[in-house]
């Protein structure tokens, strides 16, 4: 359990700890604010906490980390295009890791569909037709593996947490915390 751990949350958490350190590289103006974002990363939020156990938290703000340093990327290079006219467009693989980090986050975390859909939208904005050519089928990719993958554990399309009506709870089973009410 202890190995499985290691790979699944303290691996991925070393990771999203230098991914915040690159954010803070890239976007930091200052040393004190690249060293408190950082140290806020590491200390000030519940990833830690959730180092112990197995969870979808930890996968979903990585994808989250991921997809913000990509669309940071991009608006960067739009910054640039705007002041060098000879400037070239975003590389597509900056659109494709968006796509799939922002729906692997939904996938993972159905409060980060809400950053997915903002995301999304603000890739449009910056370069609509990228994003229509490779952001979208991305997204679309992990999207479409989700439902499918509930289709084939679940028989349903929807995730077990959209099973909550009178009737159809499946966490309403007995010896689990609701069984009953």
């Amino acid at each position: 359990a202890r190995t499985m751990l290691i790979i699944t949350n303290i691996l991925p958490m070393g990771l999203f700890l230098i991914l915040t350190a690159m954010l803070a590289e890239h976007l930091g103006e200052t040393d004190f604010g690249r060293v408190f974002l950082v140290a806020a990363a590491a200390w000030g939020t519940f990833l830690t906490t959730f180092a112990s156990t197995l969870n979808n938290h930890t996968p979903a703000a990585i994808s989250v980390l991921v997809a913000t340093l990509c669309v940071a990327r991009i608006w960067q290079q739009r910054d640039e295009s705007e002041l060098d006219a000879n400037q070239s467009r975003p590389s597509a693989w900056l659109f494709i890791v968006a796509g799939v980090a922002g729906g692997f986050a939904a996938a993972n975390d159905l409060p980060a569909l809400s950053f997915t859909t903002l995301l999304s939208l603000t890739v449009w904005w910056l370069f609509p037709r990228p994003t229509l050519v490779w952001f979208v089928p991305a997204l679309l990719l992990v999207a479409i593996a989700f439902f499918v993958t509930n289709d084939i554990a679940h028989d349903s399309w929807l995730p077990p947490y959209a099973h909550r009506q009178p009737g159809d709870n499946w966490y309403n089973f007995p010896g689990s915390y609701w069984y009953g009410s």
